[in-house]
């Protein structure tokens, strides 16, 4: 018989001429008949339910959704630029501007610059801004809370 030289890392066939390669591939170990056992019994009897994508999507917009509700310093941000925008103006002026990207430092000479004329400067996420500022003008009368509290009227002399 014509045999094929056996190499170290290929195993082939010696039984026939053609030196075919024969596939092993790993088998796990079944283990005992407990752990069998066991997991035949364990297996979930009911399949998973399978959820399409667009579910799966809308579950995880209502956690997202829940979870920013219920986050305390989330309520703390609004809370705090409610009190800033709504409180008593004593003659001062509220500036809302939205913040383009930058970096912290950047921020500073601007800081800086408004500290010398007696200006504040305090910076809200855009989402806390775009929250309080929606209260203020869908859930109060802008008009009643900003003119007629906040001026002098003049008119009434």
């Amino acid at each position: 018989m014509n045999q094929l030289p056996i190499f170290h890392n290929i195993r082939f066939c010696l039984l026939g001429r053609t030196g075919q390669s024969i596939r092993f591939r790993y088998v796990p170990d079944p283990g005992t008949l407990e752990q069998r056992l066991f997991r035949e019994v364990t297996k979930p009897v009911i399949p998973p339910i399978n959820v399409n994508p667009v579910e799966q999507r809308l579950r995880r917009q209502e956690e997202n959704r829940l979870r920013q509700e219920n986050n305390p310093y989330r309520k703390f941000l609004i809370e705090r630029a409610k009190e800033d925008f709504l409180k008593p103006m004593n003659n001062n002026m509220v500036l809302v501007f939205q913040q383009l990207c930058h970096k912290a430092r950047e921020m500073v000479p601007v800081k800086n610059k408004l500290f010398l004329k007696d200006m504040h400067f305090k910076g809200f996420p855009l989402s806390i801004l775009r929250w309080v500022l929606f209260f203020i003008s869908k859930k109060c009368l802008f008009s009643e809370i900003i003119l007629k509290r906040h001026m002098v009227n003049d008119n009434n002399k």
